[in-house]
């Protein structure tokens, strides 16, 4: 299927795609598998009654039996029946997912098998009921319906009399300035979003739900990042969003509410007191309110103290009601203020993320709530809430906290510490304890807070479904042999569109993967291809009973992490976002679906490629790129493109929008008015109506003090591999101390910006640059002759992707030639190049490096005597003391010849090496510069390098002692080396100096273009 598949006929192909599995479903002989499906059925029971459950005893009461079993398209029916003692039994929902768990995975494998449907009956009934009417449920506290105070009804009319005097323009769905929310086919859509499992009190100890690591991962951290990756494109697509773990990775926590003195109120407003369901402890104002206006006359500004420099999630807390508008929330932030619009008659009553943001210690941070709006009624103020912190909810079952992240806690904790510790008006039984232990309650907790905050529509559930819909995020797991995508239908209580919500989101991922990894190849394995794309069972996180059918509901089932081959996949950052990305394709084609949907069927594009930026010498600088990639897997055309600028490097505001103007859009800026010695920071993003792109890479221009820029920084680390991740080191509780999963943390592993630490020591320099990425290079965009130094940043490129692809070995063989300067670093260069064959010559005859080891084994080093660095004294590239991210085999190198060692590892082994030949000079690391963890030690660094390379100089045929002439020297150099037709001299041997004909040999006719070149006098 392609973006340009009509709605109907995607609506056709789901319909088909459902016959199809039906036929195939009942067309085996079901009578000769009876006996072998009974005896599985059994084995299968008889582990069910012996397994313990929540309660200690078995799942199933002893002496329960299989009445009967038949197949419904796919579907295992089992009717069990209780015994006689076991009148009033009740389970929990993680139970029925154990229930449910076991037996299918008995007939997993089946290709027909779409899952399995259990029925109990005890024995008072006479029927059989759905296992999930049997679990026990809390009673239900008092839950009060927002009310709306005379006070408010009094503002809301005066807004409608506001409104009838000056009639907004219709805005709809989220919007977009700065590098926030834009517009998309998701606009107007609330996604409520979860991540499965997580830390979560058992009876004696906090536990992992899942394996604590399994194929060098865990599920219950692989589904947080799963949901990090999904939540930008989903925001991206216009969504808004509202996740159920906490999402973003800062562990610092500042929340303000509407009483605080962090608030400021400009204009009317007024404080409610009555309402039952408000954010805080301060009950005389429980909320402000003022009135909605077509022109902003009111704005609530909460501003944060930020201590600690870095990227922080944003969330808006807000009481729901009739009387809501679309209300906007402007947030400041280290590169500007970015707008998103979020409509609280759709949704409200707990955290809605507002995007994450880089923030700077000690600069302005704040967002503002402004009253102006599209709609009449009355905006409201309540909290605000800078990143995440660290879970204090004291659990159920054990008299302690876990210590641990929120985000890597399970929902359930976080649903009680923000509706329950630090709310008032919500219901704990109807949201977060409403089983009888915490991982019980957690199966559902996500689902039922989504049913809380969502506001039905005039008409009910059934009106409007396509502008909600929840979506959680799991893996897998069977008997390490099964592979691939499946999504989740509850078989009892699904939701209206259930099974085409799931079809689609499984297909979509399933296909899109298949597709990239069959075609594009990009990943270590091809994607798997099960049979059957979507499995029903009694799961209690998707069914009616936890969100009242008030959206539809599906979980994806990304991959199995048991699988040595799916683990080694989802271990790969590159994997985690393109399912991210094929899960919100899946959902605008879900949605599109639906009745009356105005959703689009467009993707939104993919990212600008081989990006460049170059001053111009006239106060103007060049942004270049190339259109990102288009089709099924990566994206829509796009219609124009947004240029965003910085001055730091991480916080960025929109600079300009290239429009296409109904035809294809340019994919060049020039930016007028750039002072002199200023970096800007640029970075682009691709639109359409689908929504827009994640940015390009960073690129930087420097104009320098006097002239044009004559450095050159180039991007060429690309690499996004699991052999990059992180880990997650397990220090508490004892089960799980020492275990380390991996983790594919992308910011942590390649952040696509660290032209921001050539550029800020290159400006401690005083000296201009201008950027590229290594793409630009090799397609031969840029010039490299252009410019005096050219500085490779190689990062932890490797084998894989290539440190030095033979297309860019020969734009730089060249330009040394001419003259030359180069600064490489990188970790892998010398394994890449030498060790593995995939670029020796010029290792040896460029960069005078040899290869000796792939693992330096320390992040310490030495500088050394007589290098060009011998003034300056050692340094590091310990994450622990500041490193951007980890190297984890920092090269070991050896010298060849021109070659001197410039630094060495405190271990011991020369760590860069620095050539000074008669035509260029280089400088190559075996770490990567910008892991240099002292800003200070890296402007130390650079200028040595600048200045070193700053002596390459252009050589006189002949000169081979680099004096400015041919002379008496260069002569006796010609006699030794002259050797006659039979000798070819290696690439980069001395005596080629004296090739007068470039033939590589020196003979009698290089001896005659010597005697015309000879500036001196003979002997």
């Amino acid at each position: 299927m392609t973006n340009g598949v009509t709605k109907s006929a995607v609506f056709a192909m789901a319909v088909v795609v459902s016959m199809a599995q039906a036929v195939a479903a009942s067309s085996p002989n079901r009578d000769a598998g009876l006996i072998n499906d009974a005896n599985l059925i059994s084995r299968e029971l008889a582990k069910v009654v012996s397994d313990p459950g929540e309660s200690g005893n078995g799942l199933l009461p002893v002496g329960a039996t299989v009445e009967s079993h038949s197949w419904d398209r796919g579907v295992l029916r089992l009717n069990i029946a209780l015994p006689a003692g076991a009148a009033n039994w009740q389970t929990s929902d993680i139970d029925v997912l154990h229930i449910t768990h076991e037996f299918t995975d008995a007939f997993m494998e089946r290709e027909d098998f779409r899952g399995v449907d259990v029925r109990v009956r005890d024995s008072h009934a006479r029927a059989f009921q759905p296992i999930g009417t049997f679990v026990e449920q809390k009673a239900v506290t008092s839950n009060e319906v927002p009310t709306i105070s005379p006070a408010e009804t009094q503002a809301t009319a005066i807004s409608i009399a506001q409104f009838a005097a000056a009639p907004a323009s219709v805005r709809s769905g989220p919007t977009a300035n700065s590098p926030t929310q834009p517009s998309g086919a998701l606009s107007g859509v609330v996604i409520y979003c979860a991540a499965g499992h997580g830390w979560t009190a058992d009876t004696n100890q906090w536990i992992l739900q899942r394996s604590a690591e399994l194929e060098g991962m865990n599920e219950d951290y692989g589904n947080i990042d799963q949901l990090n990756y999904f939540v930008h494109y989903a925001f991206n697509a216009g969504a808004t969003v509202v996740p159920f773990r906490p999402v973003g990775y800062q562990n610092i926590e500042i929340v303000i509410d509407n009483a605080d003195a962090e608030v400021a109120y400009t204009g009317t407003w007024s404080a409610n007191n009555s309402n039952a369901k408000y954010y805080g402890q301060n009950s005389s104002q429980r909320y402000h309110f003022a009135s909605a206006n077509p022109s902003e006359t009111a704005v609530a500004r909460y501003s944060a103290n930020i201590t600690t420099t870095g990227f922080y999630p944003v969330y808006c807390f807000t009481i729901a009601g009739t009387n809501r508008v679309p209300q906007t929330y402007r947030v400041k932030h280290s590169g500007g203020i970015g707008e998103v619009v979020i409509d609280h008659r759709e949704t409200g009553n707990g955290w809605i993320w507002l995007g994450e943001y880089h923030l700077i210690a000690g600069e302005d941070a704040y967002v503002e709530i402004s009253n102006a709006s599209s709609v009449a009624g009355v905006v409201v103020a309540d909290a605000m809430r800078w990143g995440n912190g660290i879970g204090d909810t004291i659990a159920t079952s054990l008299n302690t906290v876990s210590g641990y992240p929120r985000n890597e806690e399970c929902a359930r904790y976080w649903a009680a510490s923000e509706l329950g510790d630090k709310a008032n008006g919500f219901s704990a039984a109807s949201i977060w304890d409403s089983a009888g232990s915490d991982q019980s309650d957690n199966v559902s907790t996500a689902s039922r807070w989504a049913r809380e905050m969502n506001q039905v529509p005039a008409g009910g559930v059934l009106q409007d479904r396509w502008k909600r819909a929840y979506l959680e995020f799991h893996t897998n797991a069977f008997n390490g042999a099964a592979r691939g995508t499946v999504a989740l239908e509850n078989v009892t209580s699904p939701t209206t569109n259930q099974n085409a919500f799931a079809t689609f989101i499984s297909d979509e991922v399933e296909d899109d993967m298949i597709l990239a990894t069959t075609t594009d190849n990009p990943y270590e394995h091809v994607w798997a291809d099960r049979a059957g794309s979507v499995l029903a069972g009694s799961y209690g996180a998707i069914g009616t009973t936890g969100n009242s059918n008030e959206f539809d509901a599906t979980l994806l089932e990304v991959a199995f992490h048991d699988s040595p081959i799916d683990a080694q996949l989802l271990r790969d950052a590159r994997v985690r976002a393109a399912a991210a990305r094929a899960s919100v394709q899946g959902l605008i084609r879900f949605l599109n679906s639906l009745p009356s949907s105005p959703v689009p069927l467009v993707f939104p594009p993919d990212r600008p490629q081989a990006m460049q930026v170059s001053d111009l010498g006239d106060g103007s600088v060049l942004l270049d790129w190339e259109l990102p990639v288009i089709g099924e897997i990566k994206g829509g055309t796009p219609d124009d493109y947004v240029v965003y600028s910085s001055t730091n490097g991480f916080g960025f505001a929109i600079e300009t929008v290239i429009a296409g103007g109904g035809g294809t859009p340019a994919t060049t800026a020039t930016i007028g008015g750039i002072p002199r010695e200023k970096t800007i920071y640029y970075r682009v993003a691709a639109r359409n109506e689908g929504g827009e792109s994640l940015t390009s890479s960073t690129v930087a221009v420097r104009r320098p003090p006097t002239g044009q820029a004559d450095i050159l920084v180039v991007n060429g680390f690309d690499r996004l591999r699991r052999q990059q991740n992180p880990v997650t080191l397990f220090t508490q509780p004892p089960n799980v101390a020492g275990l380390a999963p991996e983790r594919p943390l992308w910011r942590q592993i390649n952040s696509f910006d660290y032209v921001h630490e050539f550029g800020e020591a290159i400006a401690a320099a005083d000296r201009g640059f201008d950027s590229c990425e290594n793409e630009a290079v090799e397609q031969a965009l840029v010039t490299l002759d252009d410019y005096e130094i050219v500085m490779w940043n190689s990062g932890a490129e490797s084998i894989e992707d290539s440190t030095l692809s033979s297309d860019e070995q020969t734009a730089l063989t060249d330009y040394l030639d001419a003259a030359g300067g180069l600064f490489i670093s990188g970790s892998d260069l010398g394994f890449d190049l030498i060790d593995q064959g995939n670029g020796a010559v010029f290792a040896d005859t460029r960069l005078a490096i040899t290869f000796v080891s792939d693992d330096a084994g320390t992040f310490n080093v030495n500088t050394s005597p007589g290098g060009i660095f011998s003034a300056l004294g050692s340094f590091d590239f310990d994450p622990a003391a500041g490193a951007r991210y980890e190297v984890y085999e920092p090269d070991v190198f050896g010298t060849s010849l021109g070659g001197e060692a410039a630094l060495s590892y405190s271990g011991g082994g020369v760590a860069g090496v620095q050539r000074n030949s008669p035509t260029y000079r280089t400088v190559t690391f075996g770490f990567p510069f910008e892991t240099i963890s002292s800003a200070s030690d890296r402007s130390d660094v650079m200028a040595e390098v600048i200045a070193f390379l700053d002596g390459a100089t252009a050589s006189v045929l002949f000169d081979a002692d680099s004096d400015g002439d041919v002379d008496l020297t260069d002569y006796q150099v010609m006699n030794a080396c002259l050797a006659g037709p039979t000798i070819v001299f290696p690439e980069g041997n001395f005596c080629l100096n004296s090739d007068g004909d470039g033939n590589r040999t020196i003979d009698l006719q290089d001896f005659h273009l010597f005697q015309q070149h000879f500036t001196g006098s003979m002997p």
